[in-house]
């Protein structure tokens, strides 16, 4: 059986960034859980006292107590050759964010 976490250790806290396991063959056992629980006893033997879970609601993560935190992102243009860039990336999030314009969109691509 096997399992491998992948994370980042920053700041007296741990964020997992992937999980694998040895697949369907040993999933009963939930060799993934156990990794993590492994990384936390770990972390925490060398004072580390948060662990991040990381993005996505899955299952597992439901076990541990977890508290979801709102993601953000942050688009900003750090040239002015980066700039058109920032603005489209900024407004694609605004009109994904509109029911209407997405519908619009939507519409046009022909995917209603």
């Amino acid at each position: 059986m096997g399992a491998a976490l992948l994370g980042v250790k920053h700041d007296g806290a741990f964020t997992l960034l992937g999980i694998s396991s040895a697949g369907e063959r040993w999933r009963h056992l939930s060799p993934g859980r156990l990794i993590v629980v492994a990384a936390m006893r770990y972390f925490a033997d060398r004072g580390v006292r948060t662990f991040d879970m990381g993005a996505g609601e899955h299952a597992f993560k439901r076990g541990f107590g977890i508290e979801p935190e709102r993601l953000l992102e942050l688009n900003a243009a750090l040239t002015w050759k980066a700039a058109p860039r920032a603005l489209l990336a900024r407004t694609k999030a605004r009109a994904r964010a509109n029911p209407h314009l997405k519908g619009l969109a939507e519409r046009v691509r022909g995917k209603r």
